[in-house]
């Protein structure tokens, strides 16, 4: 007994550092994006810039002659790292070595307790004093919005009720591609500005390969900064699925990835 005890002490000790190098456990390699998110000082200053700028166009823009069709301005935004911070959901992955399961962020999303981006919150609640209309547009589902309603009105989220959250599959209409969405407020609405964390929070962007995202940027960009707006996001997001890395032998994609990095040894 006393041989076997020391022998099963080193296993277990052992146990931390083989799931840290596995990459399917506990979403390891998210670390480090995790960490910024959530202590960086940088990320709280890129979120204050871009909400500032917003600021600064809106009110440049409710100065101008108004919608010709006396339409009450509008700003979409997404919710999910772009006026909430969910990276405790990736924090308690990581802590219990869980991978990411669509029915993990369901149990999340269904018992809510995400927090807001302080400089978010600060400018919907300057847009909403100017009598701009503030649509929520979230790829959450309807099971979810309950408690998604219940956090926005917790921190005091304005105008987030039943008719300004517009979650996934609430319509038959309403997929994971908010472009139906969009175009039923722009219907009724002179919209002024967007907000997201990932392009297709802008526009159609499923299925496409990284060229063609990068040429809709290309295509879009003088809507950034002035009718675009994008939050930074390095833990997750439809940028990942294009780069259709492969899972083999139950590396999550990591091997494909790393060939996918680019190391420079010349100039182009």
């Amino acid at each position: 007994m006393k041989q076997i005890v020391p022998a099963l002490l080193l296993v277990l000790l052992a146990l931390p550092s083989l799931a840290a190098d596995d990459p399917c456990a506990g979403t390891y390699a998210l670390i480090e994006s995790v960490l910024w998110q959530q202590t960086a000082a940088e990320y709280d200053a890129i979120t204050r810039e871009v909400y500032g700028a917003a600021r600064r166009h809106l009110d440049a823009a409710l100065a101008g002659p108004g919608d010709p069709l006396g339409r009450t301005p509008a700003i979409i935004t997404d919710i999910d790292e772009t006026v909430l911070d969910t990276t405790s959901f990736q924090s308690s992955l990581t802590r219990n070595r869980k991978p990411f399961t669509e029915e993990a962020w369901h149990q999340y999303a269904l018992n809510d307790v995400s927090r807001p981006i302080p400089a978010a919150l600060d400018f919907l609640n300057y847009a909403a004093s100017k009598n701009v209309a503030i649509f929520y547009v979230t790829n959450r589902v309807k099971e979810e919005k309950p408690a998604l309603l219940k956090t926005l009105d917790h921190y005091h989220y304005p105008l987030a009720d039943e008719s300004h959250v517009l979650t996934k599959s609430e319509q038959p209409n309403w997929t994971s591609d908010k472009s139906s969405r969009r175009e039923l407020i722009a219907g009724k609405y002179a919209l002024l500005m967007l907000f997201g964390d990932d392009l297709n929070d802008f526009v159609s962007a499923s299925g496409k390969t990284i060229e063609q995202r990068r040429q809709l940027v290309a295509d879009n960009a003088a809507k950034l900064g002035t009718v675009w707006y994008v939050l930074p996001n390095a833990t997750y997001g439809s940028w990942e699925r294009a780069l259709g890395a492969k899972d083999v032998g139950g590396d999550c994609g990591a091997a494909d990835k790393v060939k996918m990095m680019r190391e420079d040894k010349q100039w182009p």
